[in-house]
C-alpha cells in the first residue's frame, strides 16, 4: 500500500510534474485570457443602469425645486 502511494505520489509530483507545470500553465494562461475578451466583446452586454445616472441627493433636490415651483405658480 504504502509503495503504491509513492509511486503515485512520485508520478503527479515527481520531476516529470515540473515540466508539465512549465507547460501547462502558459497554455492556460493564454486561453483564459483569449476567453475573457472573447467573452466581453461578444457575449456581454452592457447593461444600463437608470438609478446610477443620478444621485439621490440630486434626485432630492430636483423634486424639491419642482415641489417648490408648482407651489410658487399655484
Amino acid at each position: 500500500m504504502l509503495g503504491q502511494l509513492l509511486q503515485l505520489t512520485t508520478r503527479y509530483f515527481g520531476p516529470g510534474a515540473t515540466v508539465v507545470r512549465w507547460i501547462v500553465f502558459p497554455i492556460a494562461c493564454v486561453v483564459g485570457t483569449c476567453g475573457y475578451f472573447v467573452e466581453t466583446k461578444y457575449l456581454r452586454k452592457d447593461k444600463k443602469f437608470e438609478y446610477l445616472d443620478k444621485s439621490r441627493i440630486d434626485e432630492r433636490m430636483q423634486r424639491q425645486l419642482n415641489e417648490e415651483f408648482q407651489t410658487k405658480i399655484n
